[in-house]
């Protein structure tokens, strides 16, 4: 009989900043969908203002690391949050995870996750967060070879059998998609995955590197696209891939197909509640999703996430609208 300790440890690690409701969803579908026996859990907060937000924080006593920083730093305290969960985290794997998501499938997936990074060492990292399905179709479809600077570029880093997609089955029948040539073996920021944390202390630390106002669609400062460079000058190689049913989604409620976003001093975008509950999306079993599993290519946002209370922003065509941030709507912080 298999132990907690049998099963390698995975350290879920949240970077929140003022974003309680979104937060309060986050933690509590982590807790209800990650059905895995040895896991750590991990919050950083970047010295949020929004009232109720850090006594909420204080109040999860099951938290084994939680670290509330006392002042904003906003060009670099997200790369700072990143640095500090890697730092403390214990586990062989971590999940970092931003506090605008919510888990939308319940079951033991994690173990199937673990399952296919450790039987097959050419996966670098599994990538959990549904896509939109015009993301899904660009990754995977026939299209995806038009792109044959891309194609060339990586045929002749990485020859053609490394990078072609591949469908990779887990030991209790789970199944997941590599991206192949389509994405880099890892994600810059480091959000949404389960990846050897091994990978991180090697390319690491995350650093802010924009200018002194930053960008304000990149919460990193640079940090992304600056660990992508160094992840390739080290020669990291490896498929990311992905569930084809993924577990869990970015929270979407503005009807621009963004969510809020804080950028310095400045609440951006439609800041609104669930409508009933915890939850934004409903939260289905592995039981329910096995009917979406046969599919070759993942299920996307549109067919998969269920609204509680509320119309996804889609457009005439059906497909999810994607602004990166709302700037119509902005309210100082409090």
């Amino acid at each position: 009989m298999m132990t907690e300790t049998s099963f390698p440890r995975v350290s879920v690690g949240f970077v929140s900043c003022n974003r309680l409701q979104y937060l309060r969803a986050a933690i509590q579908s982590a807790r209800r969908c990650i059905q895995y026996p040895n896991l750590e859990w991990l919050i950083v907060d970047n010295a949020s203002t929004e009232p109720g937000l850090r006594d909420y924080v204080a109040s999860l006593d099951w938290v084994d690391v939680k670290v509330q920083n006392k002042e904003r730093h906003p060009r670099t305290e997200h790369m700072a949050a990143l640095n500090t969960i890697v730092s403390r985290a214990t586990g062989e794997y971590l999940v970092m995870l931003s506090d605008d998501i919510q888990f939308i499938v319940e079951g033991h997936w994690m173990q199937a996750c673990v399952d296919v990074l450790q039987q097959h060492r050419w996966i670098t990292s599994v990538a959990l967060s549904t896509l939109r399905k015009t993301t899904v179709d660009r990754s995977y479809g026939w299209r995806a070879w038009l792109n044959y600077r891309a194609v060339a570029s990586d045929l002749k880093r990485y020859g053609r059998q490394f990078r072609t997609r591949r469908t990779i089955i887990a030991s209790d029948g789970t199944a997941f998609r590599s991206f192949g040539f389509m994405r880099p073996p890892i994600d810059g920021v480091g959000m949404i995955s389960v990846t050897p944390i091994s990978v991180w202390k090697r390319v690491g630390p995350w650093q802010a590197v924009a200018g002194d106002d930053g960008d304000m669609l990149d919460s990193s400062g640079g940090g992304e696209v600056d660990m992508l460079a160094r992840a390739v000058a080290l020669g990291v190689r490896g498929h990311m891939v992905m569930p084809i049913v993924p577990v869990l989604a970015t929270i979407l409620t503005d009807d621009v197909g963004t969510n809020a976003k804080v950028r310095g001093n400045t609440r951006f975008g439609d800041y609104r509640p669930p409508v009933s509950g915890p939850f934004y999306y409903r939260i289905c079993s592995e039981r329910e999703a096995r009917d979406l599993a046969a599919r070759r290519r993942p299920v996307g946002f549109e067919e998969l996430i269920e609204p509680i209370g509320f119309a996804l922003p889609v457009d005439e065509d059906g497909s999810m609208r994607k602004v990166s941030i709302n700037t119509e709507i902005q309210h100082p912080l409090e």
